[in-house]
């Protein structure tokens, strides 16, 4: 808490609630909108091509990026899934992009129900799957 405190007197009160979304969020469902800074992190524009080549779109890699993150969720729990659409996606540069991807995938171990996954990719020289999950409840 002396901490906190002496950030708030130095000035650092926006640093800190920038941050505190992304803390909260794990970089999953922020609003960046919201933020004063955002150190270089956004919103994947889901239709754009900024992030990739042309010709394809932002949406067509994170659909490759979210097959690369079933076959690592796989492999790590041994349950089948069926990759339906990608939902949402935030970035922030590191040694390339830190990807934060939420997608939907049916379960085929679960009776085929559609549930929501969440991965972290980084991309750069290479491609590697940090993580992936299922979206937390709360």
């Amino acid at each position: 808490m002396k901490i906190f405190n002496c950030l708030m007197k130095c000035g650092a009160r926006n640093l800190i609630l920038s941050l505190s979304p992304c803390v909260i969020f794990q970089g999953f469902d922020v609003d960046f909108t919201k933020l004063h800074h955002t150190f270089g992190a956004a919103a994947v524009d889901l239709d754009d091509s900024c992030l990739f080549s042309e010709p394809d779109t932002n949406r067509g890699w994170l659909d490759r990026l979210c097959g690369m993150a079933i076959a690592y969720y796989k492999e790590k729990t041994d349950t089948s899934l069926e990759y339906v659409k990608v939902l949402r996606a935030n970035f922030h540069p590191s040694a390339g992009i830190t990807l934060y991807i939420t997608f939907e995938a049916n379960d085929l171990s679960d009776g085929n129900q559609t549930k929501l996954y969440q991965a972290v990719v980084l991309y750069g020289c290479y491609i590697e799957v940090c993580s992936c999950r299922p979206k937390p409840s709360c």
